[in-house]
C-alpha cells in the first residue's frame, strides 16, 4: 500500500518522536520562518501526513484563494509520490482530497468568533469534522495574546489541534530561550514551536519548544528545490 510506505518512510516521524505525540493530537503549535523559506510547504506536509492516516484536516489560508491552495497541495503531493505508479497515486489523491477542507479569510476578518461560526456550520450539519486545523498566514506581529487565547480555547472546545505558520524577520534577535524576539511575546500560548532555519544552501529544522523545553535541531532539513522534508 502506498499509504503505509509513505507513512513509514516519512521523515516527519522523527519530529513526532522528538515531541512525544502525533501532530493531530490536540497540539497548539507554530512553524516559524522568514518569508519564502517554506512554511506553507512544511505545514502542508504535516497535513498530508495526517491525511494519509485518515485524519480530517481543515486548512485555513489568510490571503490565498482556495484554488491556489489546492494546487499547491497537489504539487507537494506529486513531489512526494514521484516514484509510484500514476494510477495508484491518483487513487490515494482522491482519498486525501476527501479528508481535506480548505477555507480562506481576509487577515482582518479572521478571529475565534468567525472560526467558531464556520466550525459549528460544518460539524452540526455533518459536512466536515476536523481532527486538526492549519492556519496559514496569520500576522503574529499584529495578533494580540487575547486572540490566540481565544483560538486555543476554541481548539479545546472542538477537540482539535491547530498549527500556525508564523513569519519571523531577518533582523530578529533571539531570546535566551532561542526564540525570535518578534514571536517571544506570544510563545507561551504554544505547546510546540518548530523553526525553519536557513544556513547557506541548507534549511534546517529545529524544535524551539516542546512543553517548556527547547530541543534544538533535529536531523532533518527542508530541500530548497522541492521544499520537501528530508533527512539531514
Amino acid at each position: 500500500m502506498i499509504n503505509k510506505e509513505l507513512l513509514y518512510k516519512n521523515p516527519l516521524r522523527l519530529i513526532e518522536s522528538e515531541v512525544g505525540g502525533n501532530f493531530t493530537q490536540g497540539r497548539f503549535g507554530a512553524v516559524l520562518a522568514r518569508a519564502g523559506v517554506g512554511k506553507t510547504a512544511f505545514v502542508m506536509q504535516i497535513a498530508l501526513y495526517g491525511l494519509l492516516r485518515d485524519k480530517k484536516i481543515l486548512h485555513i489560508s489568510l490571503g490565498d484563494p482556495i484554488q491556489k491552495v489546492s494546487l499547491w497541495y497537489e504539487e507537494v503531493f506529486r513531489n512526494i509520490t514521484t516514484r509510484f505508479d500514476a494510477a495508484d497515486i491518483a487513487k490515494v489523491w482522491d482519498t486525501v482530497q476527501a479528508h481535506r477542507f480548505i477555507m480562506t479569510f481576509q487577515q482582518d476578518r479572521f478571529d475565534a468568533n468567525v472560526l467558531e461560526e464556520r466550525l459549528v456550520d460544518l460539524t452540526e450539519q455533518q459536512i466536515f469534522n476536523p481532527h486538526m486545523i492549519i492556519v496559514d498566514g496569520l500576522y503574529f506581529d499584529e495578533a494580540p495574546v487575547a486572540q490566540l487565547t481565544e483560538l486555543k480555547t476554541l481548539a479545546k472546545k472542538f477537540g482539535v489541534g491547530i498549527w500556525f505558520t508564523a513569519r519571523t524577520h531577518r533582523e530578529d534577535r533571539t531570546t535566551d530561550g532561542a526564540l525570535p524576539e518578534s514571536f517571544a511575546p506570544v510563545a507561551a500560548q504554544f505547546e510546540t514551536i518548530l523553526a525553519l532555519e536557513p544556513d547557506g544552501n541548507e534549511i534546517h529544522i529545529s524544535v524551539l519548544k516542546d512543553g517548556g523545553t527547547p530541543l534544538g535541531r533535529v536531523p532533518l532539513q527542508l530541500d530548497p528545490a522541492t521544499m520537501l522534508v528530508k533527512t539531514g
